[in-house]
């Protein structure tokens, strides 16, 4: 799932989240959401969005992730609800 968040984050924004190759310091950036969602790109990205990438994809602790399955159904029951 980080990497859904990486891709996503990319495809909002036009960037990556970050280019470090030091995975400390990276997790640094990851974990200050002020200044990952702060630039003017992000303005016209809905909260949602933000919230789903900084708190669902992009957390550093693998197992505090959200699981692939739990997408699944919420893409289920959000296209079965405006289907």
């Amino acid at each position: 799932m980080w990497s859904v968040g990486i891709v996503l984050y990319a495809a909002l924004s036009g960037t990556l989240p970050y280019d470090e190759k030091d995975v400390h310091r990276a997790e640094e950036i990851v974990n200050n959401k002020i200044l990952m969602y702060s630039h003017q790109r992000w303005r016209d990205i809905t909260d949602e969005a933000k919230d789903f990438i900084a708190n669902k994809l992009l957390v550093i602790q693998p197992n505090t992730r959200i699981r692939s399955t739990v997408i699944l159904k919420m893409i289920i029951i959000y296209t079965s609800f405006f289907s």
